[in-house]
């Protein structure tokens, strides 16, 4: 299979030559996710050139039409070799096919409602819009396992269980964040997955928390960030950093959907509501806690959820906020998150309960985390890294 591309004023023409089967459809595929990941989401497949294509290909092709969909991009495919738009009519995708030369969609405009201002850090570069509330965050500490609403306006982090009674998290007590009207946490009853709800109508996600952070209120500001040139990859610190210099705030709250390039982390594996004192020491903490070891969850998607603070400046928040990493006066910080399979995000200023919401579409989350930082140097795992992302944050109230 030959593959060959052209930009025309933001569309992107994929020229493919040879057979689309179970051989070849392993390359396309990873071209087509490598250009959407780099932010090409116009663009159009000529298959003048293709003389077969199998159920595998027609597997490919329909995957990253509903990638660029979801992010109101556009796929087509224009020109098709007879065999190709043959079987595309058989299987009833022609709905990918498109007029040769129909113009693509134009891409987003910057506006008054758009207009970011440029955002260029040693560690990190994006876009900074400003967001329409003004008033910081309102921040708790949270001790009570009795069930609460977590509703559009609150995010939290913390050990909890999902359900609207007491006996619902009983013996299943694990790592847990709400965002945007939906909740997940990591059930410890043996579980192998997580467990969610999603604010559908009257039908809101309750939680118990027996201990965590909550806070409620409306973000100020959203950061589409990247790596500076350069780097390959943001850190968590960086991200903390970032938020806290720009929001001109001694502690913020965030709520963040970011590309990963490797969590480092821990997942409770037992219910910690009757837990010893001494369960973190060696060598019992092997049996109260999992370890991701080394950066784990590479090119997948990731909801956090979490504060940060400047050391010395927590307040009340400051028994839940550790460094989060080793570098001299990194920000202090408690951070969770939940992982996707790999979901590609719209360009500009996006909403964060859309954003959110989507990433709970099936198959959903596949772990929670408890973000943490191994400072061992070139003997540890180091700290949370993210290719790309967006990060909503205001200032909180103490």
């Amino acid at each position: 299979m030959e593959i060959t591309t052209e930009n025309q004023a933001g569309l992107l023409i994929v020229r493919l030559r040879g057979r689309l089967d179970s051989t070849h459809c392993s390359a396309v595929e990873t071209s087509l996710a490598g250009f959407i990941k780099a932010g090409e989401h116009q663009i159009r497949l000529d298959m003048a050139a293709v003389d077969y294509i199998s159920s595998t290909g027609l597997r490919v092709l329909l995957g990253a039409y509903k990638q660029l969909k979801s992010v109101k991009g556009r796929f087509s495919i224009a020109p098709a070799s007879p065999a190709v738009v043959s079987v595309l009519e058989l299987a009833g995708l022609d709905l990918l096919l498109a007029v040769a030369d129909a113009p693509a969609a134009p891409a987003p405009s910057s506006t008054a409602a758009t207009a970011a201002t440029a955002v260029a850090r040693p560690d990190l570069t994006g876009e900074l819009f400003a967001l329409t509330a003004h008033v910081p965050l309102s921040a708790q500490l949270v001790t009570d396992p009795t069930p609460r609403p977590y509703a559009s306006d609150t995010f939290a982090l913390g050990i909890g269980a999902l359900g609207p009674s007491l006996a619902d998290g009983t013996g299943r007590h694990g790592e847990f964040l709400a965002a945007a009207g939906c909740a997940v946490y990591q059930p410890t009853d043996g579980a192998s997955r997580p467990d969610w709800v999603v604010t559908q109508g009257a039908l809101i996600p309750q939680a118990g928390l027996l201990d965590g952070l909550s806070a409620r209120g409306h973000f100020a500001h959203l950061l589409r960030f990247a790596p500076a040139a350069g780097s390959r990859s943001v850190s968590l610190t960086a991200l903390a950093s970032a938020a806290l210099d720009l929001a001109a705030a001694p502690v913020v709250g965030f709520v963040a959907v970011v590309e990963t390039t490797g969590l480092v982390g821990a997942t409770l594996r037992r219910d910690a509501e009757a837990a010893p004192a001494d369960r973190f020491g060696f060598p019992q903490i092997r049996d109260w806690l999992s370890f991701t070891g080394d950066r784990a969850f590479r090119d997948s998607t990731a909801l956090l959820v979490g504060f940060a603070a400047r050391p010395g400046a927590a307040g009340p928040l400051a028994g839940q906020l550790r460094p989060l990493s080793g570098e001299p006066n990194a920000p202090l910080g408690h951070v969770h998150a939940t992982v996707v399979a790999y979901r590609p995000l719209t360009k500009g200023r996006i909403d964060v309960a859309p954003t959110v919401a989507a990433l709970f579409e099936p198959p959903g989350p596949q772990a929670v985390l408890h973000l943490l930082g191994d400072p061992r140097g070139h003997h540890g795992a180091g700290e949370s890294t993210f290719e790309s992302g967006a990060f909503w944050f205001a200032p909180v109230k103490l």
